[in-house]
């Protein structure tokens, strides 16, 4: 998949199956959890493009749990939100935007560029996972969701 297909994917108004977010262990087995939903364009599941939602709470009382949403297609990362970490991403494609070749700390908003499908990314407006949810949405051009909600051992919990 290149720039241009990626673009057109994320054209499309698009919808998630799942009706609710259930969450479920990982291979990692718990803590972290997991929701994966089909995404659908005219009533039709697309084949290879999912939602991916994984939690994992922090291992340490300073540090922020970890959440990811992604929207994957034929395997490619297009659209992602990544809170957390302790780790800031530098950019090293996106020349000519405005964070190319910069540190982004996390909440991070990862998104297609036209030299790269995946790797580059600009901050999130938010520390709130519903905001974040709202704003993976929107980038992703999904129309209809479950209302955002943490597993069932962390609900209510903001960063």
């Amino acid at each position: 998949m290149d720039f241009t297909q990626a673009e057109q994917l994320l054209a499309l108004p698009k919808h998630m199956v799942s009706r609710q977010i259930d969450w479920a262990a990982t291979q990692r087995g718990l803590p972290f959890q997991k929701h994966r939903s089909a995404i659908s364009y005219r009533e039709e599941v697309m084949e290879g493009v999912f939602v991916e939602l994984e939690y994992g709470p922090s291992i340490l009382a300073t540090l922020s749990p970890k959440m990811s949403f992604s929207m994957i297609a034929d395997g490619l990362r297009l659209v992602g939100i990544d809170v957390g970490g302790t780790k800031a991403h530098k950019n090293r494609c996106g020349a000519g935007l405005p964070y190319y070749g910069k540190r982004v700390p996390q909440p991070q908003l990862n998104f297609p560029v036209h030299d790269a499908v995946v790797g580059y990314c600009e901050p999130a407006t938010s520390n709130d996972y519903a905001d974040l949810w709202q704003i993976f949405l929107d980038r992703a051009n999904i129309k209809t969701a479950p209302p955002f909600r943490l597993p069932s051992m962390e609900q209510g919990l903001l960063l």
